[in-house]
């Protein structure tokens, strides 16, 4: 089930809102209150108020959102098949690591028409090769076709093999989501979430474990172990700062998602929960009403604890 546009858009301007309201309130109470005019009185109830709107305005939304969420229906009938229909590109540049024998398998899994497997020098082609003799022979159906190139550039191993492929699909196993979303949206192609039991990634953060290998598992996504999987967070942690305000500047995507552009995108740069969640308990024992009602700072450490659960169960 897809939000409505009119929908998303009440939904954000709340949003945006209170983004300014901590821009104009909170941080001048804060910071810069001898700047402020002397007809622009500002209290503590007020930059309390800004923040905590400011800090779960989206966990609140986003909570009453995952209750009413529904999987869009699969078609008795499907119009493409990935046996006929779908064609896998993978860029690698260690086709010996067990990483890309899990990732490997988990599309296999899936029955495509083809896969491209392309990876950097000669050494690596082999050793790519080395690494396909029990697959082919576990999924004799799949056609998989090695290649490489001469440097270690994503987009030229994708590139290479662009002109081979025959299928109307194609998808990429290269950590692009990002860059794939942004093409999606600025080419008008629709796109629906799909959180359900068939649609689940499972991860592994432990490479060396064996026996989950000997089986082809659909989704996996190897996190790699300590220090690689710290490495991972660093490039996703670099992957927001530079990919979250590329997607700010489409216009595009602020007509046709006006929620995530709020909720995700711009909530990502600004989301320094631990610190926000310091501020409002400071700015709480600075109003009135924790001399008046002190019993509800415990609500609001409560409301604090239990806005973080559902990111724990997912």
């Amino acid at each position: 089930m897809a939000l409505p546009l009119w929908l998303s858009k009440a939904l954000s301007a709340p949003g945006w809102a209170s983004f300014l309201a901590f821009i104009t309130v909170t941080l001048p109470y804060l910071f810069g209150a001898e700047f402020v005019p002397a007809w622009w009185p500002l209290t503590a109830e007020m930059a309390f108020v800004a923040l905590f709107f400011f800090r779960h305005w989206r966990s609140v939304v986003h909570f009453f959102g995952r209750l009413i969420y529904r999987p869009y229906p699969l078609p008795a009938k499907p119009t493409y098949l990935p046996s006929k229909d779908v064609t896998i590109v993978i860029p690698t540049l260690d086709p010996a690591h067990l990483t890309f024998r899990r990732c490997l398998k988990s599309v296999c899994a899936n029955a495509p028409a083809r896969i491209f497997i392309v990876t950097v020098g000669k050494d690596k082609y082999e050793a790519a090769e080395e690494a396909l003799h029990t697959v082919r022979s576990e999924y004799p159906h799949t056609k998989i076709q090695v290649s490489y190139t001469l440097i270690a550039n994503k987009r030229a191993q994708i590139n290479s093999v662009i002109d081979s492929i025959e299928t109307p699909i194609t998808l990429l196993v290269a950590d692009d989501d990002n860059y794939i979303h942004r093409w999606c949206v600025d080419h008008g192609i629709k796109i629906k979430f799909q959180a359900d039991a068939g649609a689940v990634i499972q991860n592994h953060n432990n490479s060396n474990d064996e026996a989950s290998s000997s089986s082809a598992v659909v989704g996996i996504a190897d996190l790699g172990e300590y220090p690689r999987f710290l490495q991972q967070c660093l490039r996703w942690a670099r992957t927001t700062f530079r990919s979250n305000p590329r997607m700010l500047l489409s216009p595009r995507a602020w007509r046709q998602h006006p929620w995530s552009m709020y909720g995700v995108q711009a909530a990502t740069l600004t989301n320094f929960a631990l610190s926000v969640d310091y501020l409002l308990l400071c700015l709480f024992r600075r109003t009135a009403w924790h001399v008046s009602r002190s019993w509800m700072v415990y609500v609001l450490v409560a409301f604090i604890v239990l806005s973080k659960l559902p990111k724990l169960h997912t």
